[in-house]
């Protein structure tokens, strides 16, 4: 139909603006305090992955020229639930060979935080307050950070059970 075949074009060029965007992103995309806390992590040795719903992932951080320092990178074609269903957090905790309770997943959507909290996993959730607030019971193995600038290892650290 004429209709169906409108929705198949919009759909098309939204996907090209999207993917000429992709093209855009750099390395000064990175948000502040990322690069600090991955550093703190590798020299202590903490394992560290990378679990989005987007099937764009890959590409994203391979042009922010983080990639290969992820021990794993779980994404849309890994698990068939996506979040709030906890199962891309388990399947990467799985493949990284870490409990879940030792792990502290940094989300900045309410569905990833209710999916962390479902895994028994810590949480921080990034991002400005409105977001969460009301949307969110902070519970005791998540706490709300604006940005990753001051996220350090001993925040981590008190989000999961060692």
């Amino acid at each position: 139909s004429d209709l169906e075949d409108q929705l198949q074009e919009m759909m098309a060029r939204k996907n090209d603006y999207y993917v000429a965007l992709l093209s855009q992103i750099d390395e000064k995309d990175l948000l502040p305090g990322v690069i600090p806390l991955l550093d703190e992590l590798d020299q202590v040795g903490i394992p560290y992955g990378l679990g989005s719903a987007s099937k764009n992932a890959k590409t994203v951080i391979n042009r922010l020229g983080i990639a290969q320092r992820f021990a794993l990178i779980a994404d849309g074609y890994s698990v068939k639930k996506g979040k709030p269903a906890p199962d891309l957090f388990f399947f990467a905790a799985a493949q990284m060979k870490v409990p879940p309770a030792q792990c502290v997943v940094v989300e900045d959507v309410v569905a990833g935080i209710v999916a962390a909290q479902a895994a028994g996993m810590g949480a921080i959730a990034l991002g400005p307050s409105e977001r969460f607030v009301d949307k969110l019971k902070l519970k005791t193995k998540t706490a709300h950070y604006e940005t990753l600038e001051f996220v350090r290892l001993a925040d981590l650290n008190t989000l999961s059970t060692n």
